[in-house]
């Protein structure tokens, strides 16, 4: 019989939270050392029943919970997601003060109508936890703004593609003051961010409308402001059928990222121009 101590370094290795729950019936001292490998990652995907079964067991094992990936599920019932779902997921994020991942998506594609997207930020009420990284596809833009305003810690943050944001927000120093990591809409950029963040890594989605000239000026300035620090750069264009990605990998190739080391750029289009090339065949 392995000594008690060596139980948890095994049990680490064991990626089956249902596997896990297995070990946890077997003894007492099973239970203590691989309960907390079975709640530091948890993923709910099984809609409302699953949420229902969590919660009953949050508010004792919460505190274990570091990483937590959410499904929101549709409803043909829209009252019941609007009332008792939100409820519930508020309870659950209530009774995770450890949380530091945390992952909101819809179950299906366009499965979530925009009143239930924009409602759904009073699910964060009164949570104590500071996030580190939060993926989100579910809640609009507008609606998180509050949520990520207390969330100080933040280094890698990703909100996908939505059409419900038009606010204008300019963020002070005092907002995201530590991320490092963004995936957003180019749109989202320029809107919101007129002074630069420590930020090393970047995702943006280009999307239609963006080719107009005076919107790709303000874009190109808006990530130069990230240059001092900027390593890493994705430019996805294939949200449009314009050439916006390739002009603007253009605009900023030439000196506006001078630590930039790495360039990824996702475009049906082809050019021709020559100083383009020639400066990206020497960054490479």
């Amino acid at each position: 019989m392995l000594p008690v101590e060596l139980w948890s370094n095994v049990f680490k290795f064991v990626q089956s939270p249902r596997d896990l729950s297995q070990i946890c019936s077997i003894s007492r001292t099973f239970r203590r050392e691989a309960t907390p490998h079975l709640y530091h990652s948890v993923v709910l995907s099984g809609g409302w029943d699953q949420l229902l079964a969590f919660s009953r067991v949050a508010t004792r094992e919460g505190k274990r919970v570091v990483r937590l990936s959410i499904a929101i599920h549709g409803n043909d019932d829209r009252c019941r997601i609007l009332a008792e779902q939100k409820q519930l997921l508020g309870a659950i994020l209530c009774a995770l003060p450890n949380l530091r991942y945390l992952e909101l998506s819809a179950a299906a594609p366009y499965s979530i109508d925009c009143c239930l997207a924009s409602s759904m930020s009073t699910i964060f009420g009164g949570c104590q936890f500071r996030l580190e990284e939060f993926r989100n596809s579910v809640i609009t833009f507008d609606h998180t703004v509050d949520f990520l305003a207390t969330q100080s810690s933040l280094r890698s943050w990703e909100h996908l593609p939505e059409s419900l944001s038009h606010q204008i927000h300019r963020f002070d120093e005092s907002f995201l003051p530590a991320i490092s990591s963004v995936d957003i809409d180019t749109d989202l950029l320029v809107r919101c961010f007129s002074i630069a963040r420590p930020i090393k890594r970047m995702h943006l989605r280009i999307g239609e409308g963006d080719e107009e000239e005076e919107f790709l000026d303000n874009l190109i300035q808006a990530v130069g402001l990230f240059g001092p620090s900027l390593t890493t750069l994705s430019l996805d264009g294939t949200f449009c059928e314009s050439r916006t990605a390739t002009l603007l990998a253009a605009g900023l190739a030439k000196g506006v990222l001078p630590h930039l080391v790495h360039l990824s750029l996702k475009d049906d289009y082809v050019t021709r121009d020559e100083d383009f090339l020639e400066v990206i065949h020497q960054r490479s």
